[in-house]
This record gives C-alpha cells, sequence and structure tokens, in this order.
C-alpha cells in the first residue's frame, strides 16, 4: 500500500479473524491479551476455512460471532 509519499508502508497484513478480533489494538502490550486475541483470531480463521471448503456457513458464522462475544470477555477478564 502506497502512502501520500509514494513510498510502500510496512503495516501487516491481517487475516479475518485477527482483524475480528482487533489483534492489533493492545496499547498496554498486555501478553495476556495478546494470546488470548491470537488464540480467538486462529478459531475464527479456521471457521473461514471451513466456510471456503463448503461446511455449514450459517452454524460457522455463529461459531464467529460467538467467539468474537468469548474474546472481548477474556480480554476484559485478563485487564480487571
Amino acid at each position: 500500500m502506497e502512502n501520500v509519499m509514494g513510498t510502500c508502508s510496512q503495516e501487516p497484513v491481517l487475516t479475518y479473524g485477527e482483524r475480528a478480533v482487533r489483534k492489533s489494538f493492545n496499547p498496554s502490550q498486555n501478553t495476556d491479551v495478546a494470546e488470548l486475541k491470537t488464540l480467538a483470531a486462529a478459531f475464527i480463521d479456521a471457521c473461514e476455512r471451513l466456510k471456503a471448503e463448503g461446511k455449514d456457513a450459517r452454524a460457522l458464522s455463529v461459531a464467529q460471532t460467538n467467539m468474537q462475544q468469548a474474546s472481548m470477555w477474556a480480554v476484559f477478564g485478563a485487564t480487571s
């Protein structure tokens, strides 16, 4: 991706799961938060793979939504 100066930015490309759990948002650099978000992102990405293979998309989407919710609660718990 080019920025306004015409040079390429070095921002990493995030997976769908990493974007879904906002993996890059961890201002305190809490290692527990990073671990929880990594695990949740991997689960969400696995569901995406299964959907691409023709598995039950609705059920997998519900699972992804619930993992996002579980991830948020886990981060809350880890930072309280």
